[in-house]
This record gives C-alpha cells, sequence and structure tokens, in this order.
C-alpha cells in the first residue's frame, strides 16, 4: 500500500490516500481537521479538498471589515497555529486586558518585560508580521507614509482623544488600540 501523500496548501496541510476503492483525504490546520472529501483517486481527493479549501477562505476574506484586519477565525487559526514566544503572549493578554483594549509602546515593552521601547516595536511587529502572512492579509500603508505597519493588523494607532492615526509624522502619546476580532479570538482561545 502506498504511503498517504501530505502537501502543504496555503496555511493547510492535506493527507490523502489510497483506499480498496477510491481515495480520501483530510485538510487540517495545524492538529485541527478543518474538512475532508473522497474521490476515485488522490490527485481527484487533493483538487476536492482545494477547491473547498479555496471556498472556506473567500468566504472568510469576505468577512473582513479592512484588507489589513482578519476575522475572529483568522485570529484563532493564526493563534493556534503559529508559534509564539512568552513574550508575544504577555504583550497580547496585557493589550487585550487594558481599558478599551488600548496601551502605548511602553506599556506593551512593560508587560514583555522589555527594556526598551524598541524592543517592543520589534517584536509586536514580528508577531504582527507573522500574523499577516498567515492570514494573508494586506498590511497596511497610508499614502504618507513610508513604510508598511504591519501592527496595525492586531490594533490600530489612536491619538489622544481616541482618532485613528493615518499619517506618519511623529506623536509622542500614540497608542495602539487592539481590533476587536483579536480580542474575541484571544477570549474563545481562553488566552485572557
Amino acid at each position: 500500500m502506498e504511503p498517504p501523500k501530505i502537501l502543504n496548501y496555503g496555511r493547510y496541510i492535506i493527507r490523502a490516500g489510497k483506499l480498496k476503492s477510491g481515495a480520501r483525504g483530510i485538510a487540517y490546520l495545524k492538529d485541527k481537521k478543518v474538512i475532508e472529501a473522497s474521490s476515485k483517486d488522490v490527485e481527484g481527493v487533493i483538487e476536492v479538498l482545494k477547491e473547498k479549501l479555496d471556498k472556506i477562505d473567500i468566504a472568510n476574506n469576505e468577512g473582513r471589515r479592512k484588507p489589513y484586519i482578519g476575522t475572529v477565525k483568522d485570529y484563532v487559526d493564526a493563534f493556534i497555529s503559529l508559534d509564539m514566544a512568552p513574550s508575544y503572549s504577555a504583550m497580547l493578554k496585557a493589550h487585550a486586558n487594558a481599558a478599551n483594549r488600548t496601551m502605548t509602546l511602553n506599556q506593551l515593552a512593560q508587560a514583555a518585560n522589555y527594556e526598551s521601547l524598541n524592543a517592543a516595536i520589534l517584536h509586536y511587529g514580528t508577531l504582527a508580521r507573522q500574523v499577516v502572512e498567515f492570514c494573508n492579509l494586506s498590511p497596511r500603508k497610508e499614502k504618507n507614509w513610508s513604510n508598511y505597519v504591519y501592527t496595525c493588523s492586531l490594533a490600530d494607532f489612536i491619538n489622544e482623544n481616541g482618532e485613528l492615526i493615518v499619517d506618519d509624522d511623529h506623536h509622542p502619546d500614540w497608542a495602539w488600540q487592539m481590533h476587536e476580532e483579536v480580542f474575541e479570538a484571544l477570549k474563545s482561545l481562553n488566552m485572557l
């Protein structure tokens, strides 16, 4: 008997193999079964699984309120699939539990026991970039910004009046307000 065929398809892993009559396959997200399918042969079952996964992702993507903000499902999938450093979890938890889900960069640094603000910016940005890539989000970039700001997939910059910041001028009072979708994902995973 042939060993099962295993392949990566985006963020999913597909396992498909022959049966006595036909073939069966299962698509996983990390260790969680997403869907299964049967067909007459292994290649056919792989194509059926790919089509079903594409439909799942299209439906999910239509639920995004902005291209750089995922759905609750996106964040749940990312947080269970990505290997997160303890400092990443500490920042997420502190951010989610902060008043109005809002923290300054200094507060995020303190939550992860970083001695410098730059370390917090680097690590929260690294986590955000992993989420963007895993979920296939479009990183936020305003017309006045020189670079993409991956952290905007987790939270948006707001000023002291709670207004969204959409330029790249220096704001010493910048704070991050975590997206409701991120909060709901963390809550559903009992990470709070």
